[in-house]
């Protein structure tokens, strides 16, 4: 439909298709990055939110360059919705049941993606083009919104972690500095004795002989 409603030809329909190809390669790396940067949360939700925009723009389209556009969101908003997803899939149930959940998840993307051409075509024939995308539009919000709501925990970021780590690597030489400096004032140290003359705990040597 989009195709004859801006009567465009095989060639530029191609181009299209290739365009969300393409957008889909670098930016699914990008978003690996970015999930360890800033947190799986904040990819899912922008990438939904992409898409969402994505179909909004192609509802209200009237020109090539408009859809093509359109078109790379759609591509970057799949790549980090799906980067987070794959993740998720596999931190979100008990390790044993891991292949089983799998197989559920694969069945409900498969699903999915066979009646998403029927529903989609039931909205164009019922509301016409720029309504019915604008509908599915709507629908691709409500993925983000639970994105939002959902803890999708652990989300501590990669950077996070590394930053704190080197905090606490930073706080643990200041502390064997700062004992290092105490022994060099009090002097050498040696086993102290208790009063029947066993070993006891560490004391300072008084270096000074009367």
């Amino acid at each position: 439909p989009l195709a004859e409603r801006l009567q465009l030809d095989e060639a530029r329909v191609g181009r299209l298709v290739g365009a969300f190809g393409m957008m889909v390669g670098p930016t699914i790396m990008a978003c690996g990055f970015l999930t360890d940067a800033v947190g799986r949360k904040g990819v899912f939700v922008t990438g939904m939110s992409l898409i969402a925009l994505a179909v909004f723009l192609l509802a209200k389209a009237r020109t090539y360059d408009a859809v093509f556009v359109a078109v790379l969101l759609l591509g970057a908003g799949w790549s980090g919705t799906v980067n987070v997803a794959n993740v998720l899939m596999r931190i979100s149930v008990p390790q044993a049941s891991l292949t089983q959940a799998m197989n559920f998840y694969d069945f409900i993307f498969g699903f999915g993606a066979f009646a998403a051409p029927f529903i989609l075509g039931l909205l164009l024939k019922r509301l016409g083009f720029g309504n019915g995308l604008a509908v599915l539009g709507g629908l691709m919000l409500v993925p983000a919104a639970m994105g939002v709501l959902a803890p999708m925990k652990p989300d501590t970021s990669i950077m996070d972690q590394r930053h704190a780590q080197r905090l606490r690597g930073f706080g643990r030489s200041a502390s064997r500095s700062n004992q290092m400096l105490i022994q060099h004032q009090q002097g050498p140290m040696e086993p102290a004795k208790d009063e029947v003359g066993n070993p006891g705990s560490w004391g300072a040597l008084d270096v000074n002989e009367d």
